[in-house]
């Protein structure tokens, strides 16, 4: 992965992550969605100023952000929320099985002890029901699909990008705790649902992106193979 915030597609952008924000951040993502834009995940919390000078360098203005959505509870993803939306007021969703560990801040469930941190709590403004659905503001442009295995709360979000399905699918790897309710058998299941969105484009949460349907399958087979 690039070290400075690049263009993956034509609306799609990564914007934070090892290298180019806090090292101990996933990555961050950011969709074009005809002038409205959708952040995905945001960070532990230390990158603020510089995701949003991110932003601005790939000549995008961060005050037309107008939901943000984390993919699930974990610090490394939604410890950067609060912060980023005191800065600029946009919407926060998550799937609601998230909800609870995110607006309490729990530190076992959202593996803020790990990190030896605090994740403020976060209240949820938009709660993602159901297994699969269209993220608000996007007009069914972008979707989510609930992927129960590495968190409870854990979702994947596509979207057609020209002719591309690009798929925002964020640690699809793991790791698992049952601390944090992990369950490999739900996980498995699950990632038979995501090989089934046939993705052009993976964005996962620690290993960048993976380009063209060979790539993404074979990422996605060699999990599969690897975890039991």
């Amino acid at each position: 992965m690039d070290t400075t915030p690049q263009r993956i597609t034509r609306n799609t952008y990564c914007i934070g992550g090892p290298n180019i924000t806090d090292p101990e951040d996933a990555f961050v993502y950011l969709v074009d969605l005809n002038g409205h834009l959708v952040l995905i995940d945001a960070g532990l919390g230390r990158s603020t100023d510089r995701i949003l000078a991110n932003i601005k360098t790939l000549g995008l203005d961060p005050s037309k952000i107008e939901l943000l959505v984390l993919t699930h509870e974990h610090a490394d993803h939604v410890g950067g929320a609060a912060p980023l939306q005191a800065r600029l007021k946009f919407k926060i969703a998550a799937h609601e099985l998230a909800v609870r560990a995110i607006s309490q801040g729990d530190p076992i469930a959202t593996a803020a002890n790990y990190y030896h941190m605090n994740v403020p709590p976060t209240p949820i403004d938009v709660p993602l029901r159901k297994d699969a659905g269209e993220v608000p503001i996007s007009k069914g442009e972008l979707r989510y699909l609930h992927i129960p295995g590495h968190t409870p709360g854990s979702i994947v979000l596509y979207f057609k990008d020209g002719d591309r399905r690009v798929l925002f699918g964020q640690d699809l790897h793991g790791p698992f705790n049952t601390a944090w309710g992990s369950d490999v058998k739900q996980w498995r299941t699950s990632m038979k649902l995501v090989q089934a969105l046939q993705a052009d484009i993976l964005c996962e949460g620690h290993y960048g992106v993976y380009r063209g349907k060979s790539a993404v399958r074979q990422f996605i087979h060699g999990l599969l193979a690897q975890i039991s």
